[in-house]
């Protein structure tokens, strides 16, 4: 049988095959199996016993392998089937807006508040209130016309005399402190009761810069005979008489600027009255004096601001003061001094 294929080379083929691996190999039955085999095996040649290896196997390629490749889609389709898809989500989303409008909404149950009953609040007392007793108005002293407190009258030459003494008074030169030239100060001349504005030894009387007043005369009933006392006062003053003669009735000399000055006398309370202190702490007086004694031998006492003195008599003190009025200057206290210390019991 010359025209059967060698079934030798018919193995070894696959071997030799240019096809490729993955291709499935195709192998033809022997001649002498075809048509009912008798059962015979065909001799393996030498050859043929060599192990037949496998093909690796490799990765299956669909376009080696035969699988028909995907047919792309075209960009037309891509387009209506992303169109289609679009369509069909809309008509989702409306189908399901219909429904739920459709659906009628379930009714809350209302919450009827329960009302709740509060206790009635028990007021609570309102305390009285408490009264501030009103402060006692402490009655004020009704104020006095004279100032409390006085200041020394200008004094330009600090001669121990006023301006106004220098000119109303005295005639002298309040921008000299010497008026005369005589050594002595204008102040110190009127104090001794002399002229600050004549010679020496011209006195205050004698250039009739001064009168003499007289005091009426008391009647003691310790001693016997009549008292009375006198002293100098400014020419260009005025007296106004005590009202009666008793020895509480004071007399009054008015300056021309509205000054006064008061003269009462005061029982000493025995035949002689020798310590001015005891007749001072008798009377009940306490404010604080300055005791002296003036140019014609009397004790007198001196307040600390100099407008008030009590002159030592016979049987009576004479208590002198100087008011200033409506004023707050003392402009007449040289004058004052001087007056105090012309005093003569008589």
């Amino acid at each position: 049988m010359s025209d059967a294929p060698n079934p030798q080379q018919q193995l070894e083929k696959p071997l030799t095959s240019t096809v490729p691996l993955a291709e499935p190999a195709m192998f033809v039955m022997p001649e002498e199996y075809r048509h009912g085999a008798t059962g015979k095996k065909m001799a393996v040649p030498a050859a043929a016993a060599r192990p037949v290896t496998a093909p690796p196997v490799v990765a299956a390629n669909p376009a080696v392998a035969g699988v028909p490749k995907k047919k792309k889609l075209s960009k037309g389709m891509k387009i209506m089937i992303g169109a289609g898809g679009i369509l069909i989500v809309g008509l989702i989303v409306a189908a399901i807006v219909i429904v739920s409008g459709t659906q009628k909404p379930v009714a809350k149950p209302v919450e009827v508040p329960v009302a709740v009953v509060k206790p009635t609040p028990v007021p609570k007392p309102t305390p009285k209130p408490v009264e501030t007793p009103k402060p006692v108005e402490t009655p004020k002293p009704a104020e006095s016309p004279f100032p409390t407190a006085v200041a020394p009258g200008k004094d330009t030459d600090s001669d121990g005399l006023s301006d106004l003494e220098e000119t109303l008074i005295y005639g002298t030169n309040p921008k000299l402190p010497d008026t005369d030239s005589d050594g002595f100060l204008d102040g110190n001349e009127v104090y001794h009761r002399y002229n600050p504005a004549g010679t020496s030894p011209g006195t205050l009387y004698a250039a009739g810069l001064v009168k003499v007043y007289q005091g009426p005369t008391v009647s003691t009933r310790e001693l016997p005979g009549n008292l009375s006392y006198s002293l100098f006062y400014p020419a260009v003053w005025s007296v106004k008489p005590a009202v009666s003669e008793s020895n509480d009735s004071p007399v009054t000399i008015v300056s021309t600027t509205g000054e006064t000055v008061t003269i009462a006398l005061a029982k000493g309370g025995g035949a002689l009255v020798s310590d001015l202190s005891a007749w001072y702490k008798a009377q009940g007086l306490t404010a604080a004096v300055t005791k002296t004694v003036t140019k014609n031998g009397y004790q007198i006492f001196i307040s600390e601001d100099q407008l008030t003195g009590y002159v030592l008599g016979t049987d009576f003190v004479m208590t002198i003061k100087m008011a200033t009025a409506a004023k707050a200057t003392v402009d007449y206290l040289q004058t004052f001094k001087m007056m105090i210390n012309s005093v003569t019991w008589l």
